[in-house]
């Protein structure tokens, strides 16, 4: 999969410059900010442009996953959590305990997104449902996939601060 094209070095300024502003951010250290940053993750188009880059709090375990942004009073447009699953399976999500609306995309295990729930309501049990098998799932604020133009062609693809 390309990341980027080799002919436009403003992206790879863009990138190099949001990268370099996280990295000058010990862990926890982002003002007003309730996400660990674990990581970065980009959303790309079908040819490989980048939608929008967020930095992520990355769920592993099956605690971390299921706590997720559970009691998080804030979420910023440039914030999300990473939800890594070992295989694809079906994958329902809720807002209970989550007192800001959120977009959750479902991923497939091929880092396609599979399906979008856009502005789920705060603070209820509907379950928000993946649709199609999915490995993996990005929460981020609401109304983020609409104004960066995410859709079920985009694909995903992330960095952990520690590689």
């Amino acid at each position: 999969m390309q990341i980027l094209k080799s002919d436009c070095p403003a992206r790879l300024l863009i990138i190099l410059a949001l990268l370099l502003s996280f990295t000058c951010c010990p862990a926890g250290a982002r003002a007003g900010s309730d996400i660990r940053p674990d990581g970065t993750l980009s959303f790309m188009d079908l040819e490989g442009n980048i939608q929008a880059f967020i930095i992520i709090e990355i769920a592993r375990t099956p605690d971390e996953r299921s706590r997720g942004l559970m009691a998080r009073q804030t979420i910023g447009d440039d914030e999300g959590m990473l939800f890594v699953y070992d295989a694809p399976d079906d994958r329902f999500f809720w807002m209970r305990n989550t007192f800001v609306s959120l977009d959750i995309i479902f991923v497939s295990e091929t880092f396609q997104a599979i399906h979008i729930a856009r502005k789920t309501e705060p603070l209820t049990e509907t379950r928000h449902w993946s649709r199609v098998l999915a490995q993996y799932v990005v929460e981020v604020a609401a109304g983020f996939s609409e104004r960066h133009g995410i859709t079920t062609e985009s694909r995903i693809t992330w960095r952990n601060n520690t590689d």
